[in-house]
Formats: C-alpha cells, sequence, structure tokens
C-alpha cells in the first residue's frame, strides 16, 4: 500500500507540474497540449476501438519474441553450463552482439526478412536475448559452491541440473534479465514499427505513434505514449511484483 501511494503522488505531481507548464502558456497548446486534451484523445481512439486492436497486436509480437527468447536462452544456458568451449564462445558473442543496437541491424533484416512479422520478431529475439543473458549467467556464475558440490553428489546434470537446481538458485538474476528483456522488447518493437509502418496490413502502438506525428495530433502522440508507460506501470507492479512475492521474496533470497 505505502508503494501504491508514493506511485499516486508521484503521478499526481507530474500531472500538475504539466498542467501548470500548459497554463503558462509558454508552450503553443499544438505543441504541448493539456492533460485534458490528452485523455480526450486517449478516450476517442478507446472507443473507435483502433488503438485496442493496435495494443492487442503489439502485446502478442512482444510475447512472441520474449517466448522465443526464453526458448533460446534457457538451450544456451544448458550448452554453456555443458561445455566450457561453448560458454566462451557465447560470452564472446555476448561481448560483439549486446552492445549492437537493434537499429542498426535494421537495414539487413529488410534484405533478409522484408518488412514483415518476422523482421520485427527478430528484432525483439536479438533486443531480450543479449541482456537475458548477461543477467541469467551472472546468477549462474555466483552461485553457492556447496549447491554445486550437492548437485554433483546426486548426479544432477543436463537439462535436469538447469531445472531444479541452477535456475531455483540463480532465480532473482533470472527474473532480473525477463524484467530487462521485457522493457528491451518494447523499445524494440516501438522502433521497428515506427521504421517499417504496417505490417500484414496492420500495425501496433509503434504505427500508432508514426501515424499521430505525421498527422500532427500531438494530443495523439501523447496518448499513445500514455498507454506505454501505464503497460509499464501494470506488469512491473502487478506481474513482476507478483512473481517476486511468490518466489524470491518468500524463498528470503531478497528483502
Amino acid at each position: 500500500m505505502k508503494r501504491l501511494q508514493i506511485k499516486a503522488v508521484l503521478i499526481l505531481a507530474c500531472g500538475l507540474i504539466w498542467q501548470g507548464v500548459y497554463l503558462s502558456g509558454i508552450y503553443s497548446p499544438l505543441l504541448f497540449p493539456s492533460l485534458g486534451t490528452i485523455f480526450a484523445a486517449l478516450a476517442r481512439d478507446i472507443m473507435e476501438g483502433a488503438l485496442v486492436d493496435q495494443f492487442l497486436y503489439s502485446m502478442r509480437l512482444v510475447i512472441e519474441g520474449l517466448f522465443l527468447s526464453l526458448i533460446l536462452g534457457l538451450g544456451i544456458a544448458l550448452l554453456a553450463r555443458s561445455s566450457s568451449m561453448f560458454r566462451s564462445g557465447i560470452d564472446l558473442l555476448i561481448s560483439i552482439a549486446h552492445p549492437l543496437p537493434g537499429v542498426a541491424l535494421l537495414p539487413l533484416v529488410i534484405l533478409w526478412a522484408g518488412i514483415g512479422e518476422g523482421a520485427i520478431l527478430f528484432i525483439i529475439v536479438h533486443s531480450v536475448l543479449w541482456p537475458f543473458l548477461v543477467s541469467f549467467f551472472g546468477a549462474l556464475d555466483h552461485l553457492p559452491q556447496t549447491q554445486q558440490e550437492v548437485a554433483d553428489n546426486y548426479e544432477i546434470f543436463g537439462w535436469r541440473r538447469l531445472i531444479w537446481v541452477d535456475l531455483p538458485g540463480s532465480f532473482p538474476g533470472f527474473l532480473s534479465g525477463l524484467k530487462i528483456g521485457w522493457s528491451r522488447a518494447w523499445r524494440a518493437l516501438i522502433s521497428a514499427e515506427m521504421i517499417f509502418g504496417a505490417t500484414s496490413g496492420s500495425g501496433g502502438i509503434g504505427w500508432y505513434l508514426f501515424q499521430k506525428r505525421v498527422f500532427m495530433d500531438t494530443a495523439g502522440l501523447f496518448a499513445g505514449l500514455i498507454v506505454i508507460m501505464m503497460i509499464g506501470i501494470l506488469i512491473e507492479g502487478l506481474f513482476f511484483r507478483w512473481i517476486e512475492r511468490k518466489t524470491v521474496l518468500r524463498w528470503g533470497m531478497e528483502r
């Protein structure tokens, strides 16, 4: 409850500051609309259904990209735990690919996969996989030695060791990587949609923002940004917080 109160106060303070800047007349209403105009545009687009469809479209792509990244990450972790040579190769690949922005790969992705959903999923997986592996491997490397020795004594190896020993012991790092991956997936999706435009005859939140910018609908543009921020607050404050309460907090791994 205290966390919710603090967040509510901060959001209210930001809203008051915004409205104060609008009332001061420093900026044109076309560039800096009032909160009332922004929320009216948000309500209009929700009632018309376009924004809801675009949100669901983007959410589907983000979930698919995260799922593919998670499967790839667990498979790579399993191979890395079984072979030191493979782990060295993956560390080198992470050091090369992790700093490389997904937007920088767009010209190659367009040549390889066109401008459809496959290209967007490629960019999402690239943006999610490497930071996820960095967090996950960091937690795996700091597992207690006694835990590793117990697993050796009971001859727990392969995927059974990854699922029953390594994953629970490194779950805070795993969850941290998932959080980073979630935010990186949204950034990659919106960037790709704003460049590609509509894919498969439809578009997501990024396409919505692109349209609002082209038609100089500043209120609608801020409405789309509010939707993205609210999604982040809800996923972080409800979904990931619920997982933390059921796992790392209950297990005594974090306070």
